[in-house]
C-alpha cells in the first residue's frame, strides 16, 4: 500500500501514518502537487480520496480518472459531481 500525501497538505505525513497505522506495511510519501505525482498514478490499481473537507473541484479525482485507474472517493462538495460527469 502507498499512501501519497501532498506536501501542501496542512497535515503532515507523519500524522496521516499515525491515523493509518492499522494499514501496515504501508510507505508514506510526500509529493509536491505537480506532474511528479502522474507516475504514482499510473503505477496504482485504484485511486482513493478520502478527503475530509469540502472540495471545489477535485483535482485528484481528475487526475486518478485522467490515469484511467478506479477512483474511490468521499462523497463531499464537489467530488459527486465530478465523478458523475
Amino acid at each position: 500500500l502507498l499512501v501519497l500525501v501532498d506536501s501542501l497538505s496542512a497535515q503532515p505525513v507523519a500524522d496521516v501514518r499515525a491515523e493509518l497505522a492499522g494499514l501496515e506495511p504501508a510507505s508514506y510519501r510526500a509529493f509536491p502537487a505537480t506532474s511528479d505525482v502522474v507516475p504514482f498514478l499510473q503505477a496504482s490499481d485504484v485511486i482513493a480520496f478520502p478527503t475530509q473537507l469540502p472540495e471545489s473541484f477535485g483535482r485528484v479525482v481528475i487526475e486518478g480518472l485522467a490515469s484511467g485507474r478506479p477512483v474511490v472517493a468521499s462523497h463531499i462538495g464537489a467530488v459527486p459531481e465530478v465523478l458523475s460527469g
